[in-house]
């Protein structure tokens, strides 16, 4: 996603809100509220529409081929995108520890901000880590392939 080209020096006095943020599509068409073509898309729409049209089904093979070797449940088509929500939405949440922390909805780390509490997002903090040990966005080779340098 980018920011409208107008706000190119940075002018701070200009609000984050006020910005039209968008992402472009392979034709180079704005996705966004501004463009009438786009102007009625639900958000869940626009999530889907950042993806590459097989992406998902290769995550949802892998991680489901990831979990069954582990014995655990394979995940769901519904099941990867309310993950990728979730993770999403711990993006917006400002709060130090580990990843657990969000769902106990009890410890706040600020006097004015209250805990998050994940549990209603309909995923739990279980499931959210199997998932998180099991998610992978490609399939890589085994071995590392000749020439490629092993520090990163």
């Amino acid at each position: 996603m980018r920011a409208d080209p107008s706000f190119v020096n940075g002018d701070i006095s200009e609000s984050a809100r006020d910005i039209q943020w968008h992402h472009k599509t392979s034709l180079g068409e704005q996705v966004c509220g501004a463009n009438p073509k786009f102007r009625n898309m639900t958000r869940l729409e626009a999530l889907l529409h950042m993806f590459p049209p097989n992406q998902l089904d290769l995550m949802l093979k892998i991680v489901s081929a990831n979990l069954r070797a582990k014995k655990l449940l394979e995940m769901t088509l519904q099941e990867l995108i309310q993950w990728l929500g979730v993770c999403l939405l711990m993006t917006r949440v400002d709060m130090p520890g580990r990843k657990r922390d969000f769902w106990g909805g009890g410890k706040s780390y600020s006097k004015h901000i209250p805990a998050p509490d994940f549990k209603t997002t309909g995923m739990g903090r279980h499931r959210f880590d199997e998932i998180w040990k099991a998610i992978s966005f490609s399939v890589q080779p085994e071995s590392r392939p000749m020439g490629m340098s092993d520090s990163a």
